[in-house]
């Protein structure tokens, strides 16, 4: 193993590359050890297909404010608007623009 690093010295080598080592013993004493480089280990990457935004808040009929608005990851401008009007507690049934 300290000669394949030697010969291929790089970051990316350092980086994902390694060995698993498995042992197999008998009950009689007797044990099997190997070695099997791999060259990256696979992890499984957790999607998001939501996010979470601050938004600004100006109105016509009140003093700006700052929300926390959720949407899906793609949202347009028109969903960001929807998902404020959508709010229990909103007060924004005047007009409004969002400055991110």
């Amino acid at each position: 193993w300290r000669a394949t690093h030697v010969r291929d010295h790089s970051v990316i080598t350092f980086l994902f590359t390694g060995q698993f080592k498995s042992v197999i013993s008998c009950e009689c004493g007797r044990s099997n050890t190997t070695f099997e480089a791999f060259q990256a280990v696979p992890l499984p990457l957790s999607q998001i297909h939501e996010r979470t935004m601050k938004v600004r808040v100006v109105g016509l009929c009140r003093r700006p404010t700052r929300r926390l608005v959720t949407v899906r990851t793609n949202a347009l401008l028109h969903d960001v608007a929807d998902a404020l009007l959508g709010e229990e507690d909103s007060e924004l049934s005047c007009t409004f623009s969002l400055i991110s």
